[in-house]
């Protein structure tokens, strides 16, 4: 009974952080798509389950989900490359049993190098080459309690997360910003250059100046995002149902005006 009431309320947090969606870039925003629940297609539950305390139970996480109908999930790692091992264990652990249900994920790291630190960027972008090279859906994955062996693919990377947030915090300048997006992508694409595999840009939280000025940068080799990306994203905790679609009519207008029009659009947060 006390491992079924902690399992609840591991699933319980965990179903709370949210819903990822899909929005086609030519689709209208309207009530009448929400209402049919288009705008929540095909993407459904996102939860994050990389915890220390969700990891024994991670099978019965995932089965949960299955059954509740969700199609890919939201996995959080974090960067820690002189670590590696005890996250390895973790991300072994979610990735393999998202894929014994035939869930897809979104592999999210949401912290960032040191400021100004050009070593730590190396070793971070060695990291995001070590996972997306692990899960390419031909290395096998042990688990270490069985020694049963999947093979999990995942094809959708979001190196950063909050972008702006880490930005109003202090601990990134705009150049560091897209620079960190840019070292990112590009260590994904050598790591898995397939075409299937898409990079999402760090979920956007606010409508500030910074990101106007985020979404237009171009470094000094010309290089902007819509050269980096496939995916835009972003992260709407708006409780009023006409807030959220007006927060998704702006969203759409900003990407456009950027000349990012002609991505996929994501809600990796809700």
């Amino acid at each position: 009974e006390k491992k079924r009431a902690v399992f609840i309320i591991c699933f319980l947090l965990a179903s709370l952080c949210g819903v990822m969606a899909a929005i086609a870039g030519s689709e209208k925003a309207d009530k009448e798509i929400l209402a049919k629940k288009k705008i929540f297609e095909p993407w459904g539950v996102n939860a994050h389950l990389v915890f220390p305390s969700a990891k024994p139970f991670m099978n019965q996480l995932c089965a949960a989900m299955k059954d509740a109908g969700v199609q890919i999930i939201r996995v959080d790692g974090y960067w820690s490359y002189g670590n590696m091992l005890a996250q390895r264990a973790l991300l072994d652990s979610a990735m393999f049993y998202a894929d014994l249900y035939g869930l897809k994920v979104l592999l999210n790291f949401p912290t960032v190098p040191t400021r100004r630190d050009p070593a730590s960027v190396d070793e971070w972008c060695k990291m995001l080459k070590f996972y997306a090279s692990r899960y390419d859906g031909e290395t096998p994955i042990r688990l270490t309690d069985s020694g049963e062996v999947r093979y999990p693919k995942v094809n959708y990377f979001e190196p950063m997360n909050e972008v702006d947030f880490v930005y109003d915090q202090g601990k990134i300048t705009l150049e560091e910003a897209f620079m960190l997006t840019r070292k990112s992508a590009e260590a994904i694409r050598e790591a898995r250059p397939e075409s299937d595999v898409k990079v999402v840009m760090a979920g956007i939280c606010s409508f500030s100046q910074f990101v106007k000025r985020f979404l237009h940068y171009r470094d000094r080799d010309g290089v902007s995002l819509k050269n980096l990306i496939d995916v835009v994203s972003y992260h709407d905790y708006n409780k009023s149902e006409d807030g959220w679609l007006f927060d998704v009519r702006q969203r759409k207008k900003e990407y456009d005006e950027a000349g990012l029009g002609d991505k996929e659009l994501w809600l990796t947060e809700y």
